[in-house]
């Protein structure tokens, strides 16, 4: 029998899951190096599959960084491989978080093409499209 995961049960008696942990994390990171290395400093994020997703909600919650290059990216939070966020497709999904990006450079890799087509649309209505690139 596996040990009881205490960092797990901790987050989920505060209301939160471990990826919404990692979410602060990164846009924490984000902004601890902009400090560390002058304002001038653009701070680019990459990600793999939940990784990816966790990116782009730490985007939207700092708006110091500058773009994101992700792969793999599931098309919806009900996929198994999404990150838990609580409550998060009350408000969206993957696609519509990764169209508020808009207009910071975002490059999707390996990823479903129905979520790329979301995306691209939503940049194209914020008139960002060509900040916004599909590639394999």
């Amino acid at each position: 029998k596996n040990p009881p995961n205490y960092v797990e049960r901790s987050h989920y008696l505060l209301g939160r899951t471990v990826d919404s942990g990692r979410v602060w994390d990164i846009a924490a990171a984000a902004t601890y190096l902009r400090a560390r290395h002058g304002q001038s400093t653009a701070v680019f994020l990459a990600g793999e599959g939940a990784a990816a997703v966790n990116a782009v909600y730490a985007a939207l919650l700092e708006q110091d960084i500058a773009g994101l290059a992700l792969s793999q990216v599931p098309s919806s939070h009900m996929d198994p491989s999404a990150p838990a966020l609580l409550g998060v497709l009350r408000v969206l999904d993957i696609p519509q978080a990764m169209g508020m990006l808009a207009p910071r450079p975002l490059k999707l890799l390996n990823s479903a093409p129905e979520c790329g087509r979301k995306t691209a649309e939503l940049y194209r209505v914020a008139g960002a499209a060509q900040t916004f690139s599909i590639g394999k």
